[in-house]
């Protein structure tokens, strides 16, 4: 059931006509706004919203780095990504963040609101035709496999590999067919993981990981 919900829009036309709509067709439905990534966060961690419509593109915090934010604090939290991009680099991106589905701004508002029940159910909500070309994968070394069982995702697992033997944030994406905005949302993602802050250090991490 859904009666409170984030609209996180840094266009105020748009957000403002979302929420009006909203309001019109859902009276009893607390519609909770924010301007920008940042604020946000601090929304969805105060107030617990049932749906955050979370834009893809805004300030201080884009859509995907601020549900990494979310969702690392509260895991259970329900996101739905607002984006006129629906690409599969941006399709990757929501997933890895654990954004459940992905809406494009032209919408109806009957489509917007099954998405938001969907997703608010444990489902998930991508269009169809993202995600149709199957992603290319690696071959990861045994000594590596840890990566994929105990910590990461197995994408987080090929860029680490990759990370590993030097190569550049360019040379990953154009191994892996990702944008590098893609890349680098994931290596933020390790680097969080493991409390690392550069290359030197995720080495050391991952050896020491290897030996225990």
């Amino acid at each position: 059931m859904i009666s409170r919900i984030l609209i996180a829009e840094d266009y105020a036309l748009l957000r403002t006509s979302l929420a009006d709509s909203l309001h019109k067709h859902y009276p009893n439905w607390q519609v909770l706004e924010a301007c920008d990534g940042l604020e946000a966060v601090v929304m969805a961690l105060e107030h617990r919203p049932d749906v955050i419509l979370m834009d893809y593109m805004m300030p201080c915090l884009n859509g995907v780095m601020a549900a990494v934010e979310i969702l690392k604090q509260q895991p259970g939290a329900t996101i739905l990504l607002v984006t006129s991009m629906d690409t599969e680099d941006v399709e990757a991106e929501a997933r890895a963040s654990g954004i459940r589905g992905i809406v494009t701004k032209d919408v109806s508002p009957t489509e917007l609101v099954a998405a938001m029940h969907m997703v608010k159910e444990g489902g998930e909500y991508f269009p169809p035709r993202v995600g149709k070309r199957p992603k290319p994968r690696l071959d990861i070394p045994d000594r590596y496999r840890f990566l994929i069982k105990d910590q990461f995702t197995p994408r987080e697992s090929d860029i680490v590999k990759l990370m590993m033997t030097g190569k550049s944030t360019q040379m990953i994406a154009e191994e892996l067919n990702l944008s590098i905005r893609t890349v680098e949302t994931h290596r933020l993602n390790i680097y969080k993981k493991t409390g690392q802050h550069n290359i030197a250090g995720l080495i050391t991490y991952v050896n020491r990981k290897m030996v225990l």
